[in-house]
């Protein structure tokens, strides 16, 4: 098998900004790979998702009477 190139299919979930930045940066190339430009999109998310938490409210239950069937 040498000299056959294996093919790998990979799927991929991109925001529509992270595909758009994704878009030009393989266009101006610049040396880089494929596997570099989307490690810099997870660095990213891991980045912005740090200090994010939820804000829920709490939810308060009213008591309920119960009922003799």
């Amino acid at each position: 098998m040498a000299g056959r190139s294996e093919k790998v299919r990979v799927k991929i979930v991109l925001t529509k900004e992270e595909l758009e930045w994704l878009m030009i940066e393989l266009q101006q190339k610049q040396g880089k790979k494929i596997e570099d430009v989307l490690e810099e999109i997870r660095r990213s998310r891991e980045r912005s998702s740090v200090g994010w938490k939820p804000s829920l409210d709490s939810i308060v239950e009213a008591p309920v009477e119960e009922m003799d069937i």
